[in-house]
């Protein structure tokens, strides 16, 4: 099975996790009883391992099972865009999760939810993972750096997505002047209500119309196959370039 890409936003100084985090973990765990005991074993086992930090991620991607390991690690910029210049090769493994309340060890890291990690790096701590705003005392976060952990395929079909994703917004605002009254018209016969399906019914009905196959041919040959998308990544960034594209020309 692949895993998703971890997503981390913050660090946690070793003060804040020996005095503060780590006898809450301790307390919940006494007053809600161990979730995992094999997660907890291997807490206690590894809790103060050599070249790691606790860090706060972001919502995972899928289930993500402790021990995975991670090849690269890169930044992600504005709207989680990989910056494809920042990724170096560098292993990771994480080594504990945690649930986010009650905090205490558990055995993955659920899809939809974000919280707290140990990760191991080899050898040692990566410079860039100093860029995340460090966490010494109990207060709202907010998470403006992004820095993400992942596989070096999982990385760069990422990468792909959002080179594809840019290229089709350029084929959009491109297109011919002259189709954008017949798209009008297409969305005005649409419940607009209803957005989610009135964008696929769109895609739908200029794939069926002969005088729009060429945009459709150009996407194909010049994203899809380029960037060796599959369905569901090519669906993604068709729904996005589409969406975006009749908010600004049409304004639905």
């Amino acid at each position: 099975m692949v895993y998703g890409i971890l997503i981390l936003w913050k660090r946690f100084s070793n003060s804040y996790m020996k005095n503060e985090l780590m006898p809450e973990i301790e307390r919940h765990c006494i007053k809600h009883g161990i979730y995992s005991q094999a997660a907890y074993d291997d807490y206690q086992k590894n809790k103060f391992a050599e070249n790691s930090l606790y860090i706060y991620h972001g919502y995972a991607e899928s289930d993500i099972p402790v021990g995975i390991e991670y090849e690269v690690i890169a930044r992600m910029g504005e709207y989680g865009v990989i910056q494809s210049d920042s990724v170096q090769k560098w292993h990771s493994r994480v080594l504990s999760f945690f649930t986010q309340y009650p905090v205490q060890p558990f055995y993955q890291a659920d899809s939809g939810y974000h919280g707290l990690s140990l990760i191991q790096f080899e050898k040692e701590i990566p410079p860039m993972i100093y860029e995340l705003e460090e966490v010494a005392q109990k207060r709202p976060m907010d998470w403006t750096t992004r820095i993400c952990l992942g596989s070096k395929e999982g990385i760069q079909r990422m990468i792909n997505k959002d080179m594809a994703l840019r290229e089709l917004a350029k084929i959009l605002k491109d297109f011919d002047i002259k189709h954008i009254n017949d798209l009008y018209s297409i969305s005005n016969s649409l419940d607009i209500n209803n957005y989610n399906q009135m964008l696929c019914d769109i895609i739908r009905k200029i794939k069926e119309e002969k005088n729009k196959r060429k945009l459709y041919q150009v996407i194909d040959e010049q994203i899809i196959k380029k960037y060796k998308l599959n369905q569901k990544e090519t669906e993604e960034i068709i729904d996005k370039s589409l969406d975006s594209f009749w908010q600004k020309r049409l304004q639905l």
